[in-house]
């Protein structure tokens, strides 16, 4: 090989080595999300006698444990995973 040349198996080895470190990076996020989209569940179901399976419960838990509200808007199924927590 002359020496200006790029060896191919460097570059792909390298190209995979960030496509990899990336796939990580979005997995940890998704984990992070999902365990913060969790800590609220559970604090909501306190609410549900008084504001029933909705999604007032699931803001009202999320103040509980201080996480923004906003995070309610995340769960595609929002009030379904009130129900699924305590059911399934």
């Amino acid at each position: 090989m002359k020496p200006n040349q790029l060896d191919p198996t460097s570059a792909s080895s390298s190209t995979a080595r960030e496509e990899g470190h990336r796939r990580d990076e979005s997995r940890k996020r998704r984990a992070e999300f999902q365990e913060e989209q969790a800590r609220i569940l559970a604090p909501s179901l306190r609410h549900v006698p008084r504001l029933g399976w909705t999604e007032e419960a699931m803001i009202a838990g999320s103040r509980d444990v201080g996480v923004s509200p906003s995070i309610v808007g995340s769960f595609s199924r929002k009030e379904v995973a009130l129900v699924e927590l305590v059911y399934l």
